[in-house]
């Protein structure tokens, strides 16, 4: 009796190791499905994304990134990414940014940074730390180029201050009384842009 017995606790232990076999398969795959639903997010997103180590030095990157960069990910993997399109012009400002997200903050800036061949241009910028169990162990880099919305921007604008002189060149040549009212009327229109 002694004998069924002990076959009986193998066979249990058997049904519990395929059970926790299973368990474990169904784990895997969910992984394995996550994993290839994040790949596939970076890997056909329309922004620029580098995946970075604890140290900020790049691991990957999608296509976007090397076409907006001009660099190929075997080139650059290993190295840190604020060393290859900060510059020495602005390493400094894309280094406190890497500080924060290293320490677990994410980040959201507007700067600029260089393409390889020395190219430089108006990025919109996030850091994401990638934060497993209270340790920081990467990060994600997302960059658009917004180069012509700046030129935009900037050329608007520049219209705009070509309109204002026009407008105040055109106030003083009306008598007193009326450039009183066009002026007042500038000023109010000056301070509604504030």
């Amino acid at each position: 009796m002694g004998k069924k017995q002990t076959y009986e606790e193998l066979e249990q232990r058997i049904k519990e190791l395929e059970k926790e076999a299973g368990a474990r398969r169904q784990t895997e795959d969910a992984l394995r499905r996550e994993k290839t639903r994040l790949e596939s997010l970076i890997e056909h997103s329309a922004l620029a994304i580098v995946t970075l180590d604890e140290k900020h030095n790049i691991v990957s990157c999608n296509h976007c990134f090397e076409e907006l960069f001009q660099f190929k990910e075997s080139d650059i993997t290993g190295k840190n990414l604020d060393e290859v399109i900060a510059g020495q012009e602005y390493i400094r400002d894309a280094t406190s940014y890497t500080k924060k997200t290293l320490k677990g903050a994410p980040i959201y800036g507007l700067g600029k940074r260089y393409r390889k061949d020395g190219t430089l241009i108006d990025v919109e910028f996030h850091g994401v730390p990638v934060v497993v169990d209270g340790t920081v162990i990467g990060a994600f880099g997302i960059y658009q180029d917004i180069s012509e919305r700046v030129r935009s921007e900037e050329h608007t604008s520049e219209l705009q201050s070509h309109s204002f002189i026009s407008y105040a060149v055109f106030c003083l040549k009306k008598k007193t009384h009326t450039y009183y009212l066009q002026s007042h009327s500038f000023v109010s229109y000056l301070y509604s842009l504030t």
